[in-house]
């Protein structure tokens, strides 16, 4: 015979119940404040892109990306982070703008800069496919996500620009 909680108690245990399961799969919506700055010490652009990549993996790493490589340099340009998550070999642009003069962040993309993504991506995946292709497992896929701050949120846009 199975003994019926009251109410509140049950509604507590779904509650509790409820924060684990979000505490595993659903992580809270990140919210990132700008970079340390003290009083009187400028940054350079260098170290504010590298503080956002880094809350950029971070964040990746939170839904279940593994981390290949981080700034990796190439002659056509660089790739931000290089992450796997399987089928998906992802390259990743992280775009931060302080102001939102000319759109703001979500407009920073240009042509130019989508198309050299696309070559760096082309790139990257000649480079770590044999190292990632397991026999058995399927083909390795090419996404390029854009991870955006703007303000105080982070703004994740998987498969943001078509690979062709």
């Amino acid at each position: 015979m199975v003994k019926l909680m009251p109410y509140r108690y049950a509604r507590q245990a779904q509650r509790q119940l409820l924060r684990q399961q979000q505490n595993v799969h659903a992580p809270a919506p990140m919210r990132c404040p700008y970079p340390p700055r003290p009083s009187g010490v400028q940054h350079n652009t260098r170290q504010i892109g590298a503080y956002y990549e880094t809350l950029a993996a971070r964040f990746l790493r939170t839904q279940q990306h593994d981390i290949l490589a981080r700034q990796l340099h190439y002659p056509q340009g660089e790739i931000d982070v290089l992450a796997f998550s399987a089928p998906f070999l992802v390259v990743v642009e992280v775009r931060y703008r302080q102001r939102a003069d000319y759109g703001g962040v979500h407009y920073s993309l240009s042509p130019a800069k989508t198309r050299r993504l696309q070559r760096l991506a082309q790139r990257a995946w000649q480079d770590y496919a044999p190292l990632l292709t397991v026999e058995g497992c399927g083909d390795l896929w090419l996404r390029i996500d854009v991870i955006l701050f703007d303000r105080q949120h982070l703004h994740w846009l998987p498969g943001a620009i078509a690979y062709e």
